[in-house]
């Protein structure tokens, strides 16, 4: 598929107890190299709108695989139903949890969005679409993760 009127921006996971205004990711041109990174439902609607409507359309894909749509929900909105109290309680004590984690460790999250930011600075284009001659500037054979 070659449509350069078609953006895909990828959103960098990201542990956050709360929403935030601004996220890491990077912008990929619908190409044949590319394509194939895209969320596939995602890409067809998007062609479709483009040769429907005839304009440029920019996907954003911050989903994260293994998660339940209640993890995205609206606190409110759960709170307003009275079952899901122990939901909330697990929620509220795992968002605890990664609060001191952080406040225990808090030079991890600025050397992950540091080494993020050089990341993408390098590949370019959508995080998912590394080719083999770039992937080989991120192998670090002496790296030590033991702490």
């Amino acid at each position: 598929m070659n449509y350069p009127l078609i953006r895909h921006f990828k959103v960098v996971r990201a542990q956050r107890a709360t929403s935030q205004k601004d996220v890491m990711g990077a912008w990929a041109v619908c190409s044949p190299q590319t394509a194939d990174r895209f969320s596939a439902i995602a890409l067809y609607f998007a062609v479709d709108l483009h040769q429907v409507l005839g304009i440029p359309v920019g996907l954003i894909n911050s989903s994260v695989g293994g998660t339940s749509a209640i993890q995205w929900s609206d606190l409110a909105m759960l709170e307003a139903d009275p079952e899901n109290a122990a939901l909330l309680q697990k929620r509220s004590e795992l968002a605890a949890k990664a609060k001191a984690a952080a406040k225990a460790n808090p030079h991890l999250m600025p050397n992950y969005e540091k080494a993020m930011r050089e990341y993408l600075a390098v590949v370019g284009v959508n995080p998912g679409a590394i080719n083999l001659e770039r992937e080989q500037k991120f192998i670090k054979p002496g790296l030590s993760d033991a702490a």
